[in-house]
């Protein structure tokens, strides 16, 4: 499975972005503060939907919005797939796959369905050293 493109709107400190990834590995740079971690997070809630970071969805809205949308183009198998994901204060939250709602079903929900939510996270490695241990990556 491959991301090919992201599209934000309204999420955490983005008003707008889009962004197009390569396969293999793609690295995000960046000042502080500047949202790079907030790309991940959304990449995050399209495989799990969810933040990683916020409990509450509705903590993602940009400040002074009133909803958010993340969009994610996936190719599985040589197939495009979409994830449109969509959060409005007091609303539930809309979640789509190739403009077919998903119903949420316990703790397994979205790109799950289709795929493990690891498999998302390709090409974005995290180097870490153990204690006592010799560095490695957890991919």
């Amino acid at each position: 499975m491959f991301l090919k493109s992201l599209t934000l709107f309204n999420f955490k400190n983005y008003g707008e972005a889009e962004l197009t990834f390569a396969e293999g590995v793609n690295a995000f740079t960046g000042n502080n503060g500047s949202g790079k971690t907030n790309i991940l997070d959304a990449i995050h809630y399209l495989c799990l939907c969810k933040s990683y970071f916020n409990s509450s969805d509705t903590h993602s809205i940009r400040h002074g919005e009133a909803f958010f949308s993340l969009k994610g183009v996936f190719e599985l198998n040589e197939k495009e797939e979409e994830i449109l994901v969509v959060v409005k204060n007091g609303q539930k939250k809309t979640i789509k796959r190739n403009n077919n709602k998903i119903k949420k079903g316990g703790s397994r929900v979205c790109f799950e369905r289709i795929h493990r939510a690891s498999e998302c996270f390709i090409g974005l490695c995290v180097h870490h050293r153990p204690e006592g241990g010799t560095s490695g990556a957890k991919c």
